[in-house]
């Protein structure tokens, strides 16, 4: 990831169905392999951050995302 940024390079948002954002970040990732697509499309990112929950008294450490569902 250590290419720098054109002026003309630009940022997307894709609105997908709850719960299914890494099967769809795989697929676009998966596409763009098989597409030759690399030199276009840099990164495929997910916002995501771990947040600690106590549930049965084990502490869990699940991934959320950064966005809320509207």
């Amino acid at each position: 990831m250590g290419q720098t940024l054109a002026a003309k390079d630009q940022w997307y948002v894709v609105h997908v169905l709850s719960g299914q954002e890494n099967k769809v970040r795989e697929n676009i990732v998966k596409r763009v392999k098989t597409e030759e697509m690399g030199d276009m499309v840099y990164d495929v990112l997910l916002p995501t951050e771990r947040v600690s929950e106590i549930k049965k008294a084990r502490r869990l450490k699940p991934r959320e995302n950064f966005f809320p569902v509207i």
